[in-house]
């Protein structure tokens, strides 16, 4: 029986949080430990889920649904102000959430999944994922401004997540995006990859190969569990923040 557990960081120790409402996997997160937010998913039978439940640093409540559901969707934005963006039952949706209802979105410009999702409801940003087929990975990235999503500067390699991701950032010009699969084909990597509001660039790669759970920004970074291509792993791994790159000139 798939577990409805939730587990909460201190930054050194993990402690079991509330358990949630509805069992589901591979749905759309975002928002803090004390105001989160989850959104649709896959049930333990394989079923598209729509449930959208509320977290308040202690328990879960479900709130309404959305009005289509679907599974590695991918949540942006905080519990009052929020996105699910794009799914496998449909690819380029975008939905809105303004802590009570849902309402439709503008669509996003490339079909795919399972990406990565940073910034605000205002201002978010959608990056990588995985096309509805072949398998693989895509190097696309759009930005949304509360009404359209916009091509923004491609990533240098296309990273694709089991699940969806929310990075957790405020801003989406401190986008850290890490692991998850690479195209062509299924190799799972450790690629890091930042964005600094008009560039991409590689980072230090992840210990352990994986496509994980992540949460956080380029400042700061976590890494958690996932699957390496051959295992299911617990580890978790920081980041302690990007180096800045500054030029110099004598005068």
């Amino acid at each position: 029986l798939m577990p409805n557990t939730s587990f909460e960081y201190d930054g050194t120790n993990w402690t079991s949080g509330g358990a949630t409402g509805i069992r589901s996997f591979i749905g759309g997160s975002c928002g803090t430990q004390t105001a989160s937010l989850k959104m649709g998913g896959s049930s333990p039978l394989g079923a598209t889920r729509g449930e959208t439940e509320e977290y308040n640093g202690t328990s879960w409540a479900e709130q309404n649904d959305m009005p289509t559901g679907n599974q590695g969707n991918t949540g942006v934005g905080i519990q009052t102000a929020a996105l699910s963006v794009s799914g496998s039952n449909d690819y380029d949706i975008t939905l809105e959430y303004d802590g009570s209802t849902w309402t439709a979105g503008n669509n996003l410009n490339t079909l795919r999944y399972r990406g990565f999702g940073s910034g605000t409801q205002t201002a978010g940003m959608f990056s990588g994922g995985t096309p509805p087929s072949p398998s693989g990975s895509v190097v696309t990235v759009e930005q949304y401004d509360g009404t359209n999503w916009t091509t923004g500067t491609s990533l240098g390699t296309g990273q694709a997540s089991y699940s969806s991701q929310n990075i957790g950032t405020s801003s989406r010009d401190s986008t850290l995006i890490a692991g998850g699969y690479l195209a062509p084909g299924t190799t799972i990597t450790g690629n890091s990859q930042i964005y600094d509001g008009t560039s991409w660039r590689t980072s230090t790669s992840m210990s352990t190969a994986r496509s994980a759970s992540q949460t956080g920004d380029s400042t700061a970074g976590l890494a958690i569990a996932g699957y390496t291509g051959t295992a299911n792993t617990a580890a978790v791994e920081e980041f302690s923040g990007a180096k800045v790159i500054q030029t110099l000139t004598q005068s």
